[in-house]
């Protein structure tokens, strides 16, 4: 299962640059961490309050190198990979996604194998239809493994 993404080819930092980017790299001024729990929020009230306040608490620990990771995507490209890759691939997105617009995500699908793509858009859902529709989830994914079940 894919989340999102336009598909383009995304080009790893040097050492350089991630070192230029980690002393460039704004301390949070605990002064604003309650506009920036507000901010943060906002895009994610499809998850339950608990499991809101886990994932800040979370994101908060992070060290650098995870949340660089996060947002400078220091990982290899998977892109040539999922591009040409036999494998099947159910990609979900919902319509409403703040964080990864479903015009990326319909950007990317047809550079996938036609012979092994399958789209789901879920109509009226954020960036976390795992927490926003379970039960949805549950059902598009059961269908999409039980139609390669043999």
């Amino acid at each position: 299962m894919v989340a999102g993404g336009g598909g383009g080819l995304r080009q790893a930092p040097s050492a350089k640059e991630i070192e230029e980017i980690r002393s460039s790299w704004p301390t949070p001024d605990p002064a604003d961490a309650d506009k920036r729990r507000a901010t943060w929020e906002k895009l994610h009230m499809g998850l339950t309050y608990k499991i809101r306040n886990a994932l800040w608490a979370d994101i908060q620990a992070n060290p650098f190198e995870r949340a660089f990771g996060q947002r400078i995507s220091a990982r290899k490209d998977r892109t040539p990979f999922l591009n040409s890759t036999e494998i099947p691939t159910l990609v979900v997105s919902g319509d409403n996604d703040s964080v990864v617009p479903l015009a990326l995500t319909l950007e990317m699908y047809p550079k996938l194998k036609s012979s092994v793509r399958h789209l789901h858009v879920m109509h009226g859902v954020d960036h976390y239809p795992n927490a926003e529709t379970p039960n949805e989830i549950s059902r598009v994914t059961i269908n999409f493994l039980l139609g390669y079940a043999h």
